[in-house]
């Protein structure tokens, strides 16, 4: 869990909140969501600061995915 709350320290996360939201996307994706950049883009893009911007993130997954979050699991993220 700590490579996960430093992840998201590195994006700029700095609420619980905003760590535990973070921490779930980390375990759902077996880690992947730090990787790529695609992640560190979003954060750094977003008008919003870090802690409101991973709601977003998670906003935006559930439209892509909508009711099939296993489909997260079973793609291997």
């Amino acid at each position: 869990m700590l490579d996960y709350e430093k992840s998201g320290d590195d994006l700029g996360l700095r609420s619980e909140r905003a760590q535990m939201k973070w921490a779930y996307l980390m375990s759902i994706t077996d880690g992947k969501a730090a990787g790529g950049g695609l992640a560190r883009r979003h954060f750094r893009d977003s008008p919003r600061q870090p802690d409101d911007a991973i709601d977003d993130v998670l906003s935006e997954l559930d439209d892509v995915t909508g009711a099939n979050w296993d489909r997260i699991w079973k793609s291997g993220a």
